[in-house]
């Protein structure tokens, strides 16, 4: 995983590696994490903001690294990256998270010109020191996931990304 990550930071300089902690919050839902996101500034707006990259993890074993977009909070009282959504229960592996705004801006351009969003976002995997978009077949467990339709890239531009898949 730390191979995947310093070269997905080494070719896009604009996002980051930041550190995370995780926290039960009791209207978080399991793969829902923007809106648990959304749901939880709300409490207070003056002192939350969404936040927005990749959660990093090594759910394929010999497939390679997984980065997969995600929602997460950050609280500006405290100076800290705080996920509110729950994992699988079977899911105990180590994440990586690095913050990425574009994900977000090109969801909203591609809502403006289709009126829906592309959700959720492209998903990456960087195998055989190569990047891919693919699609996941969810099984019970992030062990049961299957790799679909992978599709290899040169350009891990978020836009690019998307017009991939969409």
């Amino acid at each position: 995983m730390k191979k995947a990550v310093e070269r997905f930071l080494k070719e896009r300089k604009d996002c980051q590696l930041v550190e995370v902690t995780l926290k039960n919050y009791k209207g978080g839902k399991f793969g829902d994490c923007w809106q648990n996101t959304l749901k939880y500034i709300e409490r207070d707006k003056s002192r939350y903001s969404e936040i927005c990259g990749w959660l990093v993890g090594e759910d394929y074993g010999k497939s390679g690294t997984i980065f997969i977009a995600h929602f997460w909070v950050f609280d500006k009282l405290k100076n800290i990256h705080i996920d509110i959504t729950p994992r699988a229960e079977q899911d105990n592996q180590t994440y990586e998270y690095i913050s990425d705004s574009t994900v977000i801006i090109e969801m909203r351009n591609i809502y403006r010109k289709t009126e829906r969003f592309s959700f959720p976002p492209p998903i990456l995997l960087m195998g055989d020191d190569n990047f891919y978009v693919c699609d996941i077949a969810v099984g019970a467990t992030n062990t049961e996931h299957r790799i679909l339709n992978k599709i290899k890239t040169a350009n891990i531009e978020v836009a690019n990304l998307f017009a991939l898949v969409t």
